[in-house]
């Protein structure tokens, strides 16, 4: 039987999935998310071939999708196709800044480490269900750091652009 606020199809708008290949971590989960109080559903889908079909069909907000423990690389193309149907909340082992990364390139709005605690996954569901972005400072470092090296590549490449001003080179 699932617990409270759980079910597993027709969930309305406005409700939360929770996807990917690991039963017990995705049974965990929902269990734990179903012990707050809240008004809204959880629907739990497992790995199968029309994953992003079925997700449709629930019409989630939220994506919690879990990557697993040793993700493989074809797991960020289900992010992107995810992430086009919803807010994306990528789940993943340990803090790993450039999987994150790779997931935030991918379409996903979040990442939390698969050990988040369930007061946090809240959160980061009501924010990236507000627009907003959720990850750890370090991906935000990391990301930071990879804009600078994109503009100053882009500035490199232009004939001239190392002596132009930052407003010279945004006319």
């Amino acid at each position: 039987m699932a617990p409270k606020g759980a079910v597993r199809n027709g969930a309305a708008k406005g409700s939360l999935v929770i996807a990917g290949a690991d039963p017990t971590f995705r049974r965990r989960l929902l269990q734990s998310l179903s012990s707050e109080p809240h008004s809204r559903r959880i629907s739990d889908v497992g790995a199968r071939p029309d994953l992003e079909q079925h997700v449709a069909s629930l019409l989630p907000s939220v994506i919690l999708f879990d990557l697993g423990a040793k993700p493989d690389p074809r797991t960020l193309g289900i992010v992107s196709a995810l992430s086009a149907l919803a807010k994306t909340i990528v789940l993943a082992d340990g803090e790993d800044e450039a999987l994150a990364v790779e997931a935030l390139k991918a379409g996903a709005s979040g990442f939390c480490s698969r050990g988040t605690t369930k007061g946090l996954i809240w959160k980061a569901v009501q924010l990236v269900e507000a627009g907003e972005i959720w990850v750890g400072r370090g991906v935000m470092l990391r990301l930071i750091e990879e804009l600078a090296t994109l503009r100053a590549q882009d500035s490199a490449d232009r004939p001239g652009g190392e002596c132009l001003t930052s407003r010279e080179r945004e006319i």
